[in-house]
């Protein structure tokens, strides 16, 4: 995952080159994280106003919310 800089701020490796991502994703401590409602704070500050991320979801990565 990069952020609007495409700076990394999180990534994941170590999985064998045939997996798929939803099974790569599902596997991670983010994910975790995720659904125990909790999300790291990589957002920006512009103005007096906290910009929280976005992340776009596809079928390895669903939207939640």
């Amino acid at each position: 995952m990069v952020d609007s800089h495409y700076r990394f701020v999180w990534g994941s490796c170590g999985f064998p080159g045939n997996s798929r991502d939803a099974v790569i994703f599902r596997s991670t401590d983010f994910w975790t994280c995720i659904q125990e409602g909790f999300i790291p704070v990589i957002g920006n500050t512009v103005g007096n106003v906290i910009v929280p991320p976005h992340m776009v979801g596809d079928s390895a990565f669903p939207l939640r919310t």
